[in-house]
């Protein structure tokens, strides 16, 4: 499932104090990047990240992500969305 997602323009993600994402020992979140230089300008850099932080005292509410459309895409490498 999705827990966040992020383009440029799009603001940072922090959670409120009453609320985080349900976390267990057998949890595992991927991290996806996508590039994309389709002219092959040189000098491109990126200086994107992230924090995930933890904590071991519940918080009241669960957060989850509530998002239309789909999540299915399938692009191979070096393929094209057209």
């Amino acid at each position: 499932r999705v827990a966040y997602a992020w383009a440029p323009g799009a603001e940072n993600l922090v959670m409120p104090a009453e609320a985080g994402l349900p976390w267990s020992p057998e949890s595992r979140y991927v991290v996806q990047v996508h590039y994309s230089n389709p002219t092959a300008a040189p000098g491109q850099t990126d200086d994107s990240g992230f924090h995930m932080c933890t904590t071991p005292n519940l918080r009241p509410y669960d957060a989850d992500v509530l998002a239309f459309g789909t999540t299915t895409l399938d692009v191979p490498p070096r393929g094209r969305l057209d």
